[in-house]
C-alpha cells in the first residue's frame, strides 16, 4: 500500500480534561485531521479547523473502539460517547451551537464510515477507556 500524504503523526500529546476526566491522544498518534467527509473540507479542513484539538481525542477514542468486536454493544457505546464528547470540546474551544451540530453531524458520518473500514492503524491495542461521564447523562 503506497504511503498516505494526508496523514500526520502527532509529536506531542493532546490533553482535555472534563468533568474531572483526563483525556490524552499520545505522541505517536497517526490522524487523518478531522474524520469527515471529503466533501465537507472547504468548511472544516482536516488539519487547518479550529476544533482540531477535538478532533485529535475524538481520533483516540475511534481508535479505542476499534479494539472491541465490531457486533459489541460497548464498541458503539464508545463511538457514540466519543462523538458527545467530540461536540462539548467543540462548544468549549468556542464552536457556535450552529456549528456545534454541523460538526457533530459531520463526524458521526465520518466516524461511521471509518468504522467500516478503518484506513489509519491502532496507534495503540490497551482496552477502551469508556467515556462514564458521557453514557451517564
Amino acid at each position: 500500500m503506497p504511503p498516505r500524504n494526508d496523514l500526520a503523526t502527532l509529536t506531542l500529546p493532546v490533553i482535555y480534561d472534563a468533568d474531572g476526566i483526563h483525556h490524552v491522544a499520545r505522541a505517536g498518534m497517526i490522524t487523518d485531521g478531522a474524520t469527515v467527509s471529503r466533501a465537507l473540507w472547504r468548511i472544516v479542513p482536516p488539519f487547518r479547523t479550529p476544533y482540531l484539538a477535538a478532533a485529535m481525542i475524538h481520533d483516540h477514542y475511534c481508535y479505542k473502539s476499534m479494539t472491541l468486536p465490531a457486533d459489541s454493544p460497548e464498541r458503539y457505546s464508545l463511538r457514540l460517547a466519543n462523538d458527545g464528547l467530540f461536540r462539548v470540546m467543540c462548544a468549549d474551544l468556542g464552536a457556535s451551537v450552529a456549528m456545534q451540530a454541523f460538526l457533530y453531524q459531520a463526524v458521526r458520518l465520518g466516524s461511521l464510515a471509518s468504522q467500516k473500514s478503518p484506513s489509519i492503524p491502532d496507534y495503540e491495542r490497551e482496552p477502551a477507556a469508556f467515556l462514564d461521564w458521557r453514557l451517564a447523562q
